[in-house]
C-alpha cells in the first residue's frame, strides 16, 4: 500500500497473453488491473497506441470497453530540443461515476 498512481507504459509491454483473441485479452488484462487497484488502494493509468487508421486502440474493441476514461493525446506542431512538447487532448470516453478531467 502507499502508491496514489500507477502508470503501465505500454499495455503491449506490460501483457503477454497466449490468447489469440484480441478481446479476451483486453478483458483479462482489466480484470488483473482492477484487482491491483482494490489491492493498492490506487488508480493506474495504461498507455496504448492507436492503430494504424483511426484513434481507436489498437488489436481490440474491448480495451476501451474496460476503461473508466480514455484520452487521445496527438502531437501538435515539430519538438524542438529545450522546448515543450505540445499536445491535443480528446476525451473518448467519460467514466461511469461523471468525468473527472476538463479537456481544454
Amino acid at each position: 500500500r502507499g502508491a496514489d498512481v500507477i502508470m503501465i507504459d505500454t499495455y503491449s509491454h506490460a501483457f503477454n497473453s497466449r490468447s489469440e483473441d484480441g478481446n479476451a485479452k483486453a478483458i483479462e488484462f482489466a480484470r488483473r488491473v482492477r484487482y491491483v487497484m482494490r489491492e493498492v488502494g490506487c488508480s493506474v493509468v495504461v498507455l496504448d497506441h492507436t492503430g494504424f487508421v483511426g484513434d481507436e486502440p489498437r488489436d481490440a474493441s474491448a480495451k476501451r470497453q474496460q476503461v473508466d476514461v480514455a484520452i487521445l493525446m496527438e502531437k501538435r506542431g515539430e519538438w524542438r530540443a529545450g522546448e515543450p512538447a505540445r499536445f491535443a487532448m480528446t476525451n473518448k470516453k467519460s467514466a461511469r461515476f461523471g468525468n473527472p478531467f476538463r479537456l481544454n
